[in-house]
């Protein structure tokens, strides 16, 4: 089976408007999620990256749905291999 790494500046452009956030988008939606894989501190870094976006490149309404979709998907952790 093929897994697919996700760093944290990844994931963000699946949330917020960035550079290449089309082509990770298209990547989330293609690939089943139990084939994403990251690092254990992912979440508290993809919050906070988007923390810092809120109310410049965020809406607050996009912010608090990127949240709710964040903590619900379920993106397997690397340490979960060892």
């Amino acid at each position: 089976m093929e897994f697919y790494y996700c760093d944290s500046s990844a994931l963000v452009k699946h949330f917020a408007e960035e550079r290449g956030s089309g082509r990770m988008r298209q990547l989330m939606a293609e690939v089943e999620p139990q084939r994403l894989v990251s690092s254990v501190i992912a979440w508290p870094e993809i919050s906070s990256a988007l923390s810092r976006k809120r109310g410049v490149d965020l809406y607050e309404s996009d912010f608090m749905n990127a949240i709710r979709e964040l903590a619900a998907r379920s993106l397997v952790a690397l340490s979960e291999f060892e």
